[in-house]
């Protein structure tokens, strides 16, 4: 299965992008593709087996490091 390390990015500025922040410790969303994404910076798996261009243009919180992860969908 391909692993995808996101991009780490700054904080966005507000009401500028939408961010999806994760209280759990779970990935944020799970599918049935091929693809897992992880976090840029720690590793944790922030999304399980999705399909690599069914998420586009979002944010996501890492709820282990709090670090900013862009999904681009490119």
């Amino acid at each position: 299965m391909p692993k995808y390390n996101l991009e780490v990015i700054p904080e966005p500025e507000k009401n500028t992008r939408v961010i999806l922040v994760n209280i759990n410790k779970i990935p944020v969303f799970k599918g049935q593709g091929d693809d897992n994404y992880y976090c840029g910076s720690c590793g944790f798996l922030l999304c399980e087996k999705i399909h690599r261009t069914q998420i586009k243009n979002i944010v996501l919180k890492c709820p282990g490091c709090k670090a900013f992860n862009e999904i681009r969908g490119d």
